[in-house]
């Protein structure tokens, strides 16, 4: 995701999306180039270029630090948080109903 962020920005939800269905539906390991070629296709984003960002030792090394910061917000799976320029707040932490939690967005 963070090769993502930097790669496509805008095809981050997308990307994170499927390699969920691919880690839970299909049973794909994410530790495996593999797992991510047919996603990169399907999103029309470069592979050439995820292949040279996904193990850069920049990318593992922010990748890192995001999961340090989230290991400090999450208690639960799954947990919705809400960032903004100048707030951090966890919305869920486990079971929500979606109603519930539309309600609470559109407060924000």
């Amino acid at each position: 995701v963070i090769a993502i962020k930097q790669i496509a920005p805008d095809q981050v939800f997308p990307f994170a999306k499927k390699v969920q269905l691919a880690l839970l539906v299909d049973g794909k390991r994410l530790d495996k180039i593999e797992t991510y070629l047919p996603i990169l296709g399907e999103l029309s984003i470069d592979k050439t270029l995820f292949e040279k960002n996904w193990m850069s030792e920049e990318n593992l090394t922010a990748t890192r630090k995001e999961f340090a910061y989230a290991k400090g917000l999450v208690n639960g799976f799954p947990t919705l948080i809400f960032q903004s320029s100048d707030t951090t707040q966890v919305l869920s932490s486990g079971y929500f109903r979606k109603e519930a939690m539309i309600n609470t967005l559109n407060q924000l």
